[in-house]
């Protein structure tokens, strides 16, 4: 019996070990790589308090003012409404609301787009009594939607720069 301990402290050891050597392993994200070639792009001028949001998670990431600005991107957010779902035999309910941001990316010199899409993400909010509180919740989960969709947005379009350098690469 003391065998067979022996030989699972033994195995629990050496794979302690090997976590541990896993766990010095460092992983970049993607954007660390390509900052200087996201900081070329020109953001656009907010034109309402989502878009703003956007700009502002946009600015945080890429922005670098020193950089020639060889990309233009615009940005459109919109609301799709709130619906709400009530659930059968209890008396709350879930507001859902969706939100959808359409981007382009746009080559300075030759004008030509070189990127276009668009992301959509929905989010549940619990059931608030008030009618200003479940104004307040979608307004929130709008808020927190165009910060999720800015995140997905600097996602795509450094995975389109990493795509394009591995094309011109010989």
């Amino acid at each position: 019996m003391s065998l067979a301990r022996f030989i699972t402290f033994l195995g629990c050891g050496a794979c302690l070990l090997w976590l541990q050597a896993c766990s010095s392993v460092s992983i970049t994200p993607i954007q660390a790589e390509l900052q200087s070639q996201m900081a070329e792009i020109a953001l656009p001028k907010p034109g309402s308090r989502l878009e703003q949001l956007v700009v502002q998670e946009l600015k945080q990431n890429i922005i670098d003012r020193t950089a020639p600005k060889n990309y233009s991107l615009k940005i459109s957010i919109s609301e799709g409404g709130a619906s709400t779902v009530a659930v059968r035999g209890t008396s709350s309910t879930l507001r859902t609301t969706a939100t959808t941001l359409t981007f382009t990316l746009t080559e300075n010199e030759t004008g030509e787009t070189v990127l276009t899409d668009s992301l959509s993400a929905s989010a549940s909010s619990g059931s608030v009594s008030g009618r200003y509180a479940q104004e307040q919740s979608v307004q929130f989960s709008n808020e927190r939607l165009a910060k999720l969709l800015a995140n997905r947005l600097i996602n795509r379009v450094a995975l389109y720069i990493a795509n394009t350098n591995t094309e011109d690469r010989p």
